[in-house]
């Protein structure tokens, strides 16, 4: 992929309601950032081969109750259910394309990949949870998710919480700290301050790997997913 494409791809996984295009845009420095990110680039170096390294146990997943995107509420561990997950926390007016969109970016090309293997992809799910729920409500979780509907690629489950009460427990099981971002009048902007963590879980609902924005890949999850599989095989 070019990197005009890269990032113009990128961009339109995360696009903000017009409302929010005001005159004076308290947060244009972030709009205005280069997608810059590796996943958005080459990977730039040779991986090992999978099954050549391993990926210790980090901790225990936590469960969470959540709203899928048709309103139903569920737990966290019954959307796991014995899969490979990636799980990101996002909210779909991250205006950052280093961030949230990134985040997208990198699962919808990690779904692609995995479309291309039907056996790895049958033991993988993708999961997106907002930690935005006053304004990322089940429908807009839906609407968000119908771009990265791809027949022949593992699910990708998008949700939300019912609100702050039921999000904060999740947030600090997965050490996930959000912030509220103000205008200078002391107005909530209706941006958060984050940090950008993907998870891979195993089935035994083991953290295996913590992604940041310098390390988040799709080569390098597909990666670590095939040497989680081969690991398993190996024990049995």
């Amino acid at each position: 992929m070019s990197r005009a494409l890269g990032i113009a791809t990128a961009l339109g996984l995360c696009l903000l309601p017009l409302r929010l295009w005001a005159e004076e845009d308290p947060h244009a420095q972030h709009r205005e950032r280069p997608a810059d990110a590796p996943a958005y680039q080459g990977l730039g170096y040779t991986l090992p081969a999978a099954g050549n390294y391993r990926l210790p146990p980090i901790h225990g997943a936590k469960d969470g109750k959540v709203l899928l995107s048709n309103g139903e509420p569920a737990q966290l561990f019954s959307l796991y259910q014995g899969h490979y997950v990636v799980l990101s926390f996002i909210y779909t007016r991250c205006p950052d394309p280093n961030a949230c969109p990134l985040a997208s970016f990198v699962l919808s090309r990690l779904q692609l990949k995995l479309a291309q293997q039907p056996e790895l992809a049958a033991q993988v799910r993708l999961i997106s949870l907002s930690f935005d729920p006053q304004y990322d409500s089940p429908a807009t979780m839906a609407e968000y998710g119908q771009r990265f509907t791809r027949p022949g690629a593992p699910q990708w489950l998008f949700a939300t919480t019912s609100g702050a009460a039921q999000l904060a427990p999740i947030l600090e099981d997965y050490n996930q700290w959000v912030l509220a971002e103000y205008d200078e009048q002391g107005n909530p902007t209706g941006m958060l301050s984050h940090l950008l963590r993907v998870y891979l879980i195993d089935p035994q609902r083991q953290v295996r790997n913590i992604y940041s924005t310098g390390f988040l890949h799709a080569d390098v999850v597909l990666n670590d997913l095939m040497t989680l599989v081969l690991e398993s095989q190996a024990a049995q």
